[in-house]
């Protein structure tokens, strides 16, 4: 089993290597929610991954890459099932105020005990589908990790943009099919490629106003 200096390590190295710059209170905040994922995950089916360490390498560092491209707002993350990458994101970016769209309870209850345990200010939880969220005013943009295809996020999306929304996918391989049928919807979409350490091959599809 890893110690908690290896976690600790390991998260150092993954924000530095994304140009993150996150203070010891943020590096233990993380270590606290991979923790709390292992101890709730038999419950609520939370992730695959057997350790803290794993699961720091793979589902922190993916979450970590995005933050780069979210503007400081208010944003939600649609399906955000474990809080991947809402929770990591409001954790190591305060300047995000960030609204978890969840629409199983068993998840979004672990979600709201990851908010209280860790004191984040900057998060609320909604366990509801995105397509059925009203929330007044405008968010700044909407991200998800693992919602389905593009064309299905953009979709769901459509009725929290307002027309100067961003939206962020996070994708393996970029289906030209799926991005073009997106793009019908939400208009010009930029590709990035991602370097996640682990991953071999990762994108992020931005939406620039929605």
């Amino acid at each position: 089993m890893e110690t908690e200096r290896e976690c600790r390590d390991a998260l150092a190295r993954l924000s530095a290597h994304f140009s993150l710059v996150l203070s010891d209170e943020q590096l233990t905040q993380l270590l606290q929610y991979a923790r709390m994922v292992m101890r709730w995950r038999t419950i609520t089916n939370l992730t695959a991954a057997a350790t803290e360490l794993a699961f720091i390498n793979a589902h922190i560092a993916d979450s970590l890459a995005v933050i780069p491209h979210m503007e400081a707002g208010r944003w939600l993350d649609a399906g955000s099932g474990a809080g991947l990458p809402g929770m990591v994101a409001a954790i190591a970016e305060p300047r995000l105020d960030m609204i978890l769209v969840e629409p199983r309870e068993r998840r979004s209850r672990f979600l709201r005990q990851v908010v209280i345990e860790l004191e984040l200010a900057n998060v609320e939880i909604e366990c509801v589908r995105l397509e059925a969220l009203r929330l007044p005013g405008a968010v700044a943009g909407i991200v998800s990790r693992a919602f389905g295809s593009l064309s299905e996020f953009v979709e769901a999306a459509s009725s929290a943009c307002t027309g100067n929304t961003r939206l962020v996918a996070m994708k393996g391989q970029v289906d030209e099919v799926d991005l073009a049928a997106a793009a019908s919807v939400a208009g010009p979409a930029q590709v990035i490629e991602l370097d996640v350490p682990t991953f071999s091959n990762r994108h992020v599809v931005i939406f620039e106003r929605c």
